[in-house]
């Protein structure tokens, strides 16, 4: 009985909202290998999954470690909706892209049953977006991460000038790390 319902899908579509695994090159859109897995088990397991984040500029994974979206199996098709999402990693872009980046996601949000984020930074964080907007609707949402991302965002800083390690250090990764506080104390539950 146990197992008969474990392996059945959950009804509903389930939304999630990462850091980038997205790569555009030559007007396609590549999606990273290691994430494919992921994804063929969710889509196992809900009716529909939705996969927002943002593209990075094709530059950062070796080419080979990726695969276009055009070429997945036809039969995730209708089960499978991937949303590009605006790389806006710098103040400027962030604000010019958060209000309409911002109700795309809210929209997802309503429509989507189950709601995954894994928030990783301040800046461009579109996943901290979604869980702000979910507490909000006060809708339930799942946290997942795989790093400690203030640390990383530290040891990042070692090679930074002066000035820039100073300001990321006493100003941004605090108001991250507290703003991150406030989303896990408000998750349903957290997966590291």
């Amino acid at each position: 009985m146990i197992v008969q319902k474990y392996n059945s899908k959950l009804s509903g579509t389930l939304l999630q909202v990462f850091p980038s695994i997205l790569e555009e090159r030559d007007n396609r859109l590549y999606l990273d290998i290691d994430w494919l897995e992921a994804i063929e088990l969710y889509l196992e397991y809900f009716e529909k999954v939705i996969f927002a984040c943002p593209i990075s500029d094709g530059n950062s994974k070796d080419p080979t470690n990726c695969r276009a979206i055009d070429d997945l199996p036809k039969k995730w098709a209708h089960n499978l909706e991937v949303v590009p999402l605006p790389s806006a990693h710098k103040l400027p872009a962030f604000w010019r892209y958060f209000s309409g980046t911002r109700k795309k996601l809210r929209h997802y949000i309503k429509s989507a049953q189950y709601l995954e984020f894994s928030p990783s930074c301040l800046i461009g964080d579109w996943a901290g977006v979604s869980c702000f907007e979910a507490m909000q609707l006060k809708r339930p949402y799942v946290i997942s991460g795989d790093v400690v991302y203030h640390e990383t965002m530290e040891f990042l800083l070692q090679d930074k000038p002066a000035l820039k390690h100073y300001v990321k250090k006493g100003v941004s990764i605090p108001i991250f790390k507290k703003c991150y506080k406030q989303i896990l104390r408000n998750s349903s539950l957290a997966l590291f």
